[in-house]
């Protein structure tokens, strides 16, 4: 269902003096604006009612107020009129052809633009953000950094702003995917060039904006062709991961001035703040590797929602994953083993962790990498940490410890099963009884290595 809405207000001109009214009308979160031709100056204009203040006036001049109020109902009525009209014949209904329409235009879904029609599915879209079933704010906005480089496409392809849909040819996903492999600059990447996973995501984004279409009748057909893209061929890409030995080198490490001037950070001014900030960062990062919550996952985590007491005994997470079914099917549960613990004690009373509510002081997730990369260049670790480095951590030395793969899913909620409500203290104690092999053969091997190092 769209949304309609009219709004009169006072537009600045080239003289200070006078504002020009001017009509606002906005069609499911895409607004054009009409102007009315009225003048007037701000003292005459009641912001309220949204309508010339007679009194304003004097007596002299009060019926040329009258009537420049009279002409402001006649556009309203006018308009809405028309949409009323379009809605009941079941027409396309869109900012620019109520516009286009009142003066006295051609209405035709030819005329509808295709990135006209991405900003109708957008509004749409986050009309309904936070529904049972529907999309959530961080699909929301990855659609519209989607919609952007779409944008971008069409004013380098086609040389304009917008394309009408009836010039969108078979082959416009194909230039599309060529465009994104050899001309898009990806500014968090600093490269040309996105990778087929990305690609292939926005050109499925198209396919969707272009079926929207369809059904709203703007288009009679989707006419594109449907482009493959290979992501498998990333399938056998290294997995990046800290060992045993690097993780127990990253708890055991204290972070220092020296290392900042060993590794040359040039800013020294902050090199106070920056430590914080990675220490920080690091213990952030150990709660991921013995835990394998993901970065949303750190960055909500508190104690009055999600620290519970276990059957048997200790704490437990208990979260909500977005993507995934879960235990009950609801929630992930995941023991609080000894080295998180300590680092939550650690950060019960500061300051940001307060003022949040939060088990952790969690940085951006840009902050996040950036600080990762500084503590990898630190320790000496050849290889690009990442907030996601901690997942994969701790899954594969999960495995590894305790050999058992449908367990680490099971903790990390990627298990596309529906675990049965009575079948849940079991899963909690077997899953109990795994964290708990895994955190003795960790502390067993920290403690090899700690001799092997005296």
């Amino acid at each position: 269902m769209y949304t309609f809405s009219l709004l009169f207000w006072l537009k600045k001109g080239r003289q200070p003096e006078t504002r020009t009214i001017s009509l606002r009308i906005t069609v499911s979160g895409i607004s054009v604006e009409y102007s009315t031709g009225i003048k007037i100056t701000p003292e005459q204009w009641d912001n309220e009612i949204k309508r010339v203040n007679l009194r304003a006036f004097s007596t002299k001049e009060r019926p040329l107020a009258v009537q420049h109020n009279k002409r402001l109902d006649e556009i309203e009525e006018g308009i809405r009129q028309i949409e009323k009209e379009f809605r009941i014949k079941k027409k396309t209904i869109t900012a620019q052809i109520l516009k286009d329409a009142y003066e006295g235009g051609a209405v035709t879904a030819k005329e509808m633009q295709f990135l006209e029609v991405f900003d109708i599915y957008l509004a749409e879209m986050e009309s309904k953000v936070g529904l049972v079933g529907e999309n959530s704010a961080e699909t929301l906005r990855t659609y519209k950094t989607r919609r952007l480089n779409v944008g971008d496409f069409v004013e380098s392809e086609f040389g304009k702003k917008d394309i009408y849909l009836s010039e969108i040819k078979k082959d416009f996903n194909e230039r599309f995917k060529l465009h994104l492999q050899t001309r898009h600059y990806c500014k968090q990447l600093k490269k040309i060039g996105l990778g087929f996973g990305q690609i292939k995501k926005h050109l499925e984004a198209v396919e969707k904006v272009l079926e929207f279409a369809q059904r709203r009748d703007y288009i009679q057909q989707v006419n594109i062709h449907k482009v493959t893209v290979k992501v498998h061929l990333f399938e056998n890409k290294e997995k990046v991961f800290l060992t045993n030995d690097e993780l127990i080198r990253l708890q055991n490490h204290t972070f220092t001035l020296e290392d900042l001037e060993r590794i040359g950070y040039p800013h020294a001014e902050r090199n106070d703040i920056v430590l914080q900030t990675i220490r920080e960062c690091a213990d952030c990062f150990i709660v991921g590797c013995w835990t394998g919550l993901a970065y949303s996952e750190q960055e909500i985590l508190n104690e009055q929602d999600h620290i519970h007491m276990g059957m048997d005994g200790r704490k437990w997470i208990k979260i909500i994953r977005k993507k995934q079914k879960h235990l009950n099917p609801k929630f992930t549960w995941i023991p609080i083993l000894q080295m998180p613990q300590q680092i939550f004690a650690k950060y019960k009373d500061h300051a940001l962790c307060q003022l949040k509510n939060r088990c952790l002081p969690v940085p951006s997730n840009a902050e996040y990498n950036r600080t990762l990369k500084l503590i990898s260049q630190i320790l000496g670790f050849n290889k690009l940490l990442t907030v996601h480095v901690a997942r994969k951590t701790f899954t594969t030395l999960f495995v590894n410890s305790v050999q058992n793969p449908q367990m680490a899913a099971l903790i990390l909620g990627d298990t596309e099963e529906v675990m049965k409500q009575h079948y849940l203290s079991v899963q909690h104690q077997t899953i109990s009884e795994k964290m708990g092999e895994f955190e003795r053969t960790m502390q067993e091997k920290q403690q090899e290595w700690v001799r092997k190092s005296s």
